[in-house]
């Protein structure tokens, strides 16, 4: 017998989205995506962990079987834990500091890039560099295996 509702499944899903970014040829047309302003042939995501370090998307079907809306996904992203990390490159790849970069990635480093869409983590950027910077993204190629390919690791290079 199965006592979870779906009001209660909702709000496991809700409170594990988080943003991924993607070729839109990589994903699957029922996936709910958003443009990133200022990104062109990239989209945002919204992703879910499923066992087996598999990640997942939110689709239509899901949102309409959960009664979930596009302002609870956005407000979800920007609401979840930030488990993002932040540093410079030198510092994470143990190397010499040549240039003045940072990267952004999650903790699994998988799919790290898209913490640029959320509001805290691009607060916590501007107040670390409190000046104007460039943005370099890194996302598997659509040949890489889809987005539930662990083959490439896609990181967020910032140039100041």
């Amino acid at each position: 017998m199965n006592l979870t509702t779906i009001s209660d499944k909702k709000s496991i899903l809700l409170s594990n989205i988080y943003p991924t970014l993607h070729s839109p040829s990589t994903l699957h047309k029922d996936v709910i995506r958003s443009k990133v302003k200022g990104i062109n042939h990239i989209v945002m995501a919204f992703s879910f962990n499923l066992p087996g370090s598999q990640i997942a998307q939110v689709t239509e079907t899901m949102m309409e079987k959960y009664n979930i809306t596009y302002v609870e996904l956005i407000n979800a992203i920007n609401e979840n834990p930030c488990n993002y990390v932040f540093k410079k490159m030198a510092s994470f790849f143990n190397i010499k500091d040549a240039m003045p970069m940072y990267v952004l990635t999650n903790e699994s480093t998988y799919y790290g890039a898209g913490g640029i869409c959320s509001n805290n983590v691009i607060r916590r950027i501007m107040n670390t560099i409190q000046d104007d910077f460039y943005i370099l993204i890194s996302i598997p190629p659509p040949s890489a295996g889809g987005t539930n390919s662990n083959e490439s690791v896609p990181t967020l290079y910032t140039v100041l």
